[in-house]
């Protein structure tokens, strides 16, 4: 009686924790996976159109013309980012059974060359800025598993003076950009990986799973500048009308599946969106929208030396980010 009543317990507390016992050992469902990137890549196209306005972050809203007594011009470097949310991120590696650390945000950040030139005739000047990064040696510092980021950013503007800063006013001017920025984070995944679709089961082997991006913009903004001594800050608002494709691929070396039609399986649970083939399958995003911003900051300048420090913040989720660059200017 005293087995009976031992069977009949453990019985009972097996059908109780049975459950949850499935659902720690189940195989990730493409349902959730799917959920979890149309999360992430909604917050990621929020975060793009900041970055999209990285560089030519110059303090002075307006450097004068080129021909003049003394030739208005500089070159420069910079580096800036912008914040995503982290929890979305790791909310999508997860289902790849990898994280990608315990920060609360991950940035995205640029490396740039800027060049500005003073206009001709009219009170105006012309700013480009170009830049790329390829590397595949950035172990571990985003992604638990092996990781390379790829980027390329062009663009440029040009800003119309409409207060040259004579006496007590400040500087002011009104500036039109266009920003092309596009980039990719792949990280390694070795092993296997199984997704439950409709209770059938989608295998991949030492796969790579690639998170890519590409966004273009139209910019406006309005900045306010004035040197006082060595220090020059400045403030200004700005919108930029942006298009972004962003998306996921996994790429394996063996794709396979337990069930016979894997389109028709993906429809009846409205996954139409996942594309596939023989070994990779896919999902793309996109929205274009306006996104409003204030932005500040100064620059130390040293003579011919201009050390710029920038903060920016949108108006719609109050995403934020950060601009330091370094210029020789006339």
């Amino acid at each position: 009686m005293q087995i009976q009543s031992v069977r009949r317990h453990l019985l009972l507390i097996f059908l109780i924790f049975a459950p949850f016992l499935r659902a720690f050992s189940a195989t990730p469902d493409i349902v959730e996976l799917q959920s979890n990137a149309t999360e992430l890549f909604s917050s990621l196209m929020n975060a793009l159109p900041l970055n999209a306005v990285q560089g030519l972050s110059w303090s002075d809203a307006y450097i004068g013309q080129i021909f003049s007594v003394r030739p208005h011009f500089g070159v420069g470097v910079s580096s800036g980012f912008a914040v995503a949310d982290k929890d979305l991120l790791n909310k999508f590696f997860g289902s790849f059974g990898t994280s990608t650390g315990d920060e609360q945000f991950w940035t995205l950040p640029t490396e740039l060359i800027e060049v500005r030139l003073g206009g001709i005739l009219i009170p105006f000047d012309l700013g480009v800025k170009f830049g790329m990064f390829d590397d595949n040696k950035l172990d571990k510092w985003l992604f638990s598993h092996n990781y390379t980021k790829k980027f390329m950013m062009y663009g440029g503007d040009i800003r119309i003076a409409l207060s040259k800063g004579t006496g007590a006013f400040p500087k002011i001017s009104l500036g039109f950009g266009y920003t092309h920025f596009t980039g990719s984070l792949t990280a390694g995944l070795p092993g296997q990986h199984d997704f439950d679709v409709a209770g059938k089961t989608l295998s991949a082997d030492d796969a790579q799973l690639e998170l890519d991006w590409t966004i273009t913009t139209l910019d406006l903004k309005l900045q306010l500048s004035k040197t006082l001594f060595i220090f020059t800050p400045y403030l200004g608002v700005g919108a930029n009308f942006y298009w972004t494709d962003t998306g996921y691929t996994l790429r394996s070396s063996t794709l396979t599946y337990s069930g016979s039609d894997l389109a028709a399986d993906l429809a009846s649970l409205g996954l139409e969106k996942i594309i596939f083939d023989a070994t990779s399958f896919s999902s793309r995003f996109g929205n274009q929208a306006i996104l409003a911003r204030v932005f500040g900051g100064f620059s130390l300048n040293m003579w011919l030396i201009k050390l710029d420090f920038s903060v920016f913040c949108g108006l719609t989720d109050y995403r934020y980010g950060g601009n330091v660059g370094v210029r020789f200017q006339l």
